[in-house]
């Protein structure tokens, strides 16, 4: 579950492999719970991310651009912060290297606009990153 709720955030994709190594920081949770309030996610929608399935929702896509910009991923001109989304990924994370690869690889997906660039980078991430069990 973790692991899932974090692509989105740090591109989203940092910061979902964050969550399930370390548990979400304190500025995750906040950006979180701003953006849930924000962009309104609900749980149905949210254990089908989980599942990497997809989602065409407005609501949700905007989702990604807000805790991507909340935790500095995103620019606010809708560009991603490479610098700091590899910066937030712990040293000490499994699939590190991969993970760095993953967002050097995706940093370039362009949408309509910021909310549909968070999505096709999300989406672009989780399918370069194999999905991790979680304990239920």
């Amino acid at each position: 579950m973790y692991r899932s709720t974090i692509v989105l955030l740090v591109l989203c994709a940092t910061s979902i492999c964050i969550l399930a190594h370390h548990g979400p920081p304190p500025h995750v949770k906040a950006a979180i719970k701003k953006c849930n309030e924000e962009a309104g996610g609900d749980e149905s929608t949210m254990e089908k991310f989980r599942r990497h399935e997809e989602i065409d929702d407005p609501k949700f896509k905007c989702f990604h651009a807000c805790i991507m910009k909340a935790i500095g991923s995103m620019n606010e001109d809708g560009s991603i912060n490479e610098e700091k989304s590899i910066g937030d990924i712990p040293e000490d994370m499994p699939d590190r290297e991969m993970m760095i690869e993953s967002i050097k690889a995706c940093k370039d997906e362009k949408g309509e606009d910021d909310c549909e660039t968070a999505t096709k980078i999300t989406k672009c991430f989780m399918e370069k990153m194999p999905p991790r069990k979680h304990p239920e």
